[in-house]
């Protein structure tokens, strides 16, 4: 077996086995769905702000300079001319796997969370997985990761935008979208 299918495959096979050595500890699983609809004003933050406040604004300010401009690239429009429209449904499902649990106050909940996600839109897909380790009640590991794509339906869900072109180029599926993170967290309650 190839080494880079292996250390998943292994780090899998001690995530679920390791806690089948503790004879009273139950794994828990839960699935949620979540959708999500969402209106934004228009917008123009960040052009000629004066410092005050800006209402919102249905303006499309055109031809605006790109930073590598040049004389055959007419700039790019700022604005909708109506705002914009979001459509998310989310699927997650976590196992939670109890680790390094014992009968004191820093040792109560701990556990290891495997948390698996997809997120679909009208014009993109992306699906992540995220692993969270407590190993003291007060502090929180995380490691994770997540990948997605685009296509265009009427709008444009993943392309190019190339200097000396006056639109964004659509490319369904021409790329990866990714991300990678991790992050500690310490945690206390003066209760």
């Amino acid at each position: 077996m190839n080494r880079s299918v292996l250390s998943p495959v292994l780090l899998l096979m001690v995530i679920y086995l390791a806690p089948l050595a503790a004879e009273d500890q139950t794994i828990k699983n839960e699935t949620s769905l979540n959708v999500s609809a969402v209106y934004y004003f228009g917008m123009i933050d960040g052009y000629n702000a004066s410092g005050g406040f800006a209402p919102p604004s249905y303006d499309i300010i055109t031809g605006l300079p790109v930073p590598t401009a040049t004389p055959s690239d007419p700039g790019r429009n700022l604005g909708s001319g109506w705002g914009g429209a979001g459509l998310k449904v989310g699927l997650t499902h976590k196992i939670i796997i109890p680790f390094l649990t014992g009968d004191g106050m820093l040792f109560k909940d701990n556990n290891l969370e495997v948390k698996f996600t997809g997120e679909l839109t009208p014009v993109t897909m992306f699906g992540l997985t995220e692993i969270t380790l407590t190993p003291l009640a007060l502090l929180k590991l995380s490691l994770g990761g997540g990948g997605g794509t685009g296509w265009s339906l009427v709008f444009n869900g993943l392309g190019l935008n190339i200097p000396g072109e006056a639109a964004v180029r659509e490319e369904p599926f021409s790329g990866l979208v990714y991300k990678l993170w991790a992050s500690a967290t310490l945690q206390f309650d003066l209760g």
